[in-house]
């Protein structure tokens, strides 16, 4: 049985034990609400004069608490003894009184009890009393129900007012972080969660999803992490392509969250997931749980569906927007900047040293001979050195630094905020890295050396075609003196 949370107005209250009263001459009426959503039912309102009533009931400690099949709930029951010294305090129980409850109920949710008690000891409540109670009982529901319903209306209309304002500002070039901070910000301001959780189909498996967002701390799977859909709750989302709710993950329907066997460790208890859907195909996974068994409602699966199918679709654009650009972009044999990117970012580099007057150094890099490499072990190996040579050059600059490749085996990489002295360290860390490496591929073990040409912003140049240039001038100088080393552009004018 899910419990409630669920606040009546005071005037409500007043009006449900005033019926009460009315229909039950002599008897002293109370209800008790969920207001926590914790389990404990707490006094909201009563017509007894004195301390008749306890202030609080935890739920979980009446006999006669209404776990089971739903259909079979009593409309009304007599407690026992043990359980009327929960509803009375001592002072009452002295004088000997009986009670008579009737759960509220919306559905399979509590949302509380009234309690009758009757005056005289070991007074049984009449036949009669028991459909009266019955039906205050009835009307107390309807009017919740209605209650909760136009609430429901209320958060459903805020929720797609924001909805549609974040929905305005997407486009198919909006970042996908700013997508996924969106669709937490969503989640967050209209459902109560400990967790959330995207995830996105491997590119390289439609049987492996990748952890891309989190949110919450209990039991996240850390980003960037990848599971196999199959028989874990968060993939069977994806791979029935339908949303899943489950009010106790602990019940071994599947083998675990994430990976068979976490389940226990995370504490989390509730679980409602739906797919991310584009095209009519499944491309991954939106998830929340929670820590209280039963804390998420149908609504709940309602609203997480509608941020799926919007920003979902955004999210996909936002993954598709990325890989066309990345191939616009990045040159496919050494998954470097190309030419075009390479150039066009060394303008925005210079463009902000300009504004801030820092410092810039261009180095123009060739592979020496590398026409007798092709020659001599073919176009596949030549592929290879150069794939291997940019990977050491990534390898040995900083995060901040661009590396591009110009075409062929030339490349460039740009030392942010460094003049040519400093950068030099840099350089001679590239040329020793190639010189050293062993190149192995196909059974063919070969050495390879680089020429490299330096030049330096705004030393040796005012804009991005001066200093490419003499970064370049540079460059031949080395490798006419037979290659493997590094120059300064002002070195070569003295």
């Amino acid at each position: 049985m899910a419990v409630k949370t669920h606040i009546v107005p005071s005037h409500a209250l007043r009006d449900i034990v005033s019926l009460l009263a009315v229909v039950l001459p002599g008897c002293e009426a109370a209800v008790y609400l969920n207001e926590g959503g914790n389990g404990v039912l707490r006094l909201s309102d009563h017509t007894a004069p004195d301390n008749r009533f306890a202030a609080a009931v935890t739920w979980d400690k009446l006999s006669f608490n209404l776990k089971g099949n739903d259909k079979k709930l009593p409309h009304s029951l007599v407690p026992s003894e043990k359980d009327a010294g929960h509803f009375l305090t001592k002072a009452a129980l002295k004088k000997g009184v009986s009670l008579m409850a009737s759960p509220i109920l919306a559905g399979k949710e509590l949302h509380g009890l009234l309690v009758v008690a009757f005056p005289s000891a070991g007074a049984s409540p009449s036949p009669l009393a028991r459909r009266e109670m019955q039906v205050v009982a009835r009307i107390v529901q309807l009017n919740l129900a209605r209650e909760e319903k136009i609430g429901s209306l209320q958060t459903y209309n805020d929720f797609l007012s924001g909805f549609m304002a974040r929905a305005r500002r997407l486009d198919i070039t909006t970042p996908q972080n700013k997508i996924l901070e969106i669709i937490g910000e969503s989640a967050r301001e209209s459902i109560n969660f400990n967790l959330l959780t995207i995830s996105m189909r491997d590119p390289a498996s439609v049987k492996t999803l990748n952890v891309v967002w989190t949110r919450g701390k209990q039991g996240a799977m850390k980003k960037g992490s990848g599971f196999v859909a199959k028989g874990v709750l968060h993939g069977e989302v994806y791979l029935q392509a339908r949303a899943l709710s489950n009010d106790n993950i602990a019940d071994g329907k599947y083998s675990g969250r994430f990976v068979p066997g976490d389940v226990e460790q995370a504490k989390l208890r509730s679980f409602i997931g739906v797919p991310v859907v584009e095209a009519g195909v499944a491309r991954g996974t939106i998830a929340l749980e929670g820590v209280r068994e039963g804390q998420f409602s149908a609504f709940d699966l309602q609203l997480l569906g509608d941020i799926s199918r919007i920003y979902g679709t955004a999210l996909c654009w936002a993954s598709r927007y990325q890989q066309i650009h990345d191939r616009a972009t990045i040159d496919g044999l050494t998954e470097l900047l190309n030419s075009h990117s390479f150039l066009q970012r060394i303008s925005e580099e210079l463009e902000r040293d300009v504004r801030y007057g820092n410092e810039m150094t261009m180095l123009m890099l060739d592979i020496d001979n590398f026409k007798l490499v092709n020659d001599t072990h073919g176009h596949p190996y030549g592929d290879y050195v150069i794939r291997q040579t940019a990977q050491l050059i990534r390898h040995s600059i900083r995060v901040a630094d661009v590396a591009g490749r110009l075409g062929g085996e030339e490349f460039g990489v740009v030392i942010i905020n460094s003049d040519s002295s400093k950068s030099r360290k840099t350089a001679e860390r590239i040329r020793r890295s190639i010189a050293d490496y062993n190149f192995s591929n196909q059974g063919i073990d070969s050495r390879i050396t680089i020429s490299i040409g330096m030049s330096e912003y705004p030393v040796h140049g005012k804009n991005v075609k001066e200093i490419v240039k003499r970064a370049d001038q540079a460059m031949y100088v080395v490798k006419n003196s037979g290659g493997n080393g590094v120059k300064s552009f002002g070195e070569i004018k003295k």
